[in-house]
């Protein structure tokens, strides 16, 4: 399975491996633009409701949706992380009623990956994505607050601006 997860960060390196700014463009239509539409259209819009509605229960349907969300980007290596985001959206989604929302926030999830990526490249820096890249713990404390208050904050919005029913 790392063979297939290989070959698919050297395309991915391939695409991404220019400093070009035109290329960067086209690299951010097809990399953000096109899949945050395209899978949120299909994940969110098709069969996260459609899961909704046959087991009756929003929470293993968001769960469902993100774990086919996950495994059909067959990268293994990035399965759980990938499944919280695809879970994230998906309450997002739920939450607002408003796919633009889990729309937007794909987006800019693989926007800011183009454009961190551009930036190495553009500046000559090293980068080894085999590798594991450990960032201080306190960068990783103050995401996760960041996180959890960005997602609390949606959570009460949405539950006084729309009219879902909590499980």
């Amino acid at each position: 399975m790392n063979t297939m997860e290989d070959s698919t960060n050297e395309i991915v390196i391939n695409l991404l491996g220019t400093p070009d700014i035109g290329l960067l463009f086209l690299n951010l239509l097809v990399m953000a633009i096109l899949p945050a539409l395209g899978e949120e259209l299909v994940f969110r819009g098709v069969v996260q409701p459609n899961l909704i509605k046959m087991v009756s229960n929003y929470h293993i349907a968001i769960w469902i949706t993100a774990f086919i969300f996950s495994a059909i980007h067959m990268q293994f290596q990035g399965f759980l992380p990938r499944m919280v985001l695809g879970a994230l959206l998906g309450y997002l989604s739920f939450w607002s009623k408003n796919l633009w929302f889990p729309i937007i926030a794909h987006f800019f999830n693989n926007a800011i990956q183009v454009v961190a990526f551009f930036i190495v490249k553009k500046n000559n820096l090293e980068i080894d994505l085999n590798n594991n890249f450990e960032f201080p713990i306190y960068i990783l404390i103050i995401s996760l607050i960041l996180f959890l208050g960005i997602g609390w904050y949606f959570y009460r919005y949405f539950l006084q601006n729309t009219e879902v029913e909590i499980e």
